[in-house]
């Protein structure tokens, strides 16, 4: 319990919570690639909701509408 308590007030943790909050809403504001997307920017986006936890967001851009996958 000490470990716990001395983690949550460690500035340093925070510091990275708050990263990865900035990083996933950064992520999350991305917009859908459509049919008009590059190959480059689905991958980038697929990749980025990939890395910020967002599997099921990624994994249903795997079908965009009059792309082949």
């Amino acid at each position: 319990m000490q470990d716990l308590i001395q983690a949550m007030t460690n500035p340093h943790v925070w510091i990275v919570v708050c990263a990865y909050w900035l990083f996933s809403a950064f992520v999350g504001a991305l917009e859908a690639p459509d049919q008009n997307s590059s190959k480059l920017y689905r991958f980038v986006f697929r990749f980025l909701h990939l890395l910020a936890g967002n599997v099921n967001r990624a994994a249903m851009q795997f079908k965009v509408p009059g792309v082949e996958p």
